[in-house]
């Protein structure tokens, strides 16, 4: 659910397309309509966040065994971090 446009890109730039940004279009983003419907809790949200970001960098980069033990670990701690901030003010 998150990390779409980066998956998008990131398969277009691998097959040699360029991309472009139009500065004179507008668009009305309804950011988290769906994740709000599905997950009441920013914990949860959060920790769809940190997963997608992993999946991107595991599916799309090469990565060594050793960057992907820091990744998660890096993951777990800033879950760990998130969950107990958004347990405090949202929650």
């Amino acid at each position: 659910m998150f990390f779409e446009e980066s998956c998008i890109g990131k398969k277009f730039k691998d097959l040699g397309y360029k991309t472009k940004l139009l500065m004179d279009v507008d668009y009305i983003h309804n950011h988290s309509v769906s994740i709000n419907k599905v997950f009441h809790s920013e914990a949860k949200k959060s920790k769809m966040t940190l997963d997608s970001f992993y999946t991107y960098f595991s599916d799309f980069y090469t990565l060594s065994r050793f960057q992907k033990k820091i990744m998660k670990a890096y993951k777990k701690m800033i879950y760990l971090e998130n969950y107990v901030l958004l347990k405090i003010f949202f929650d």
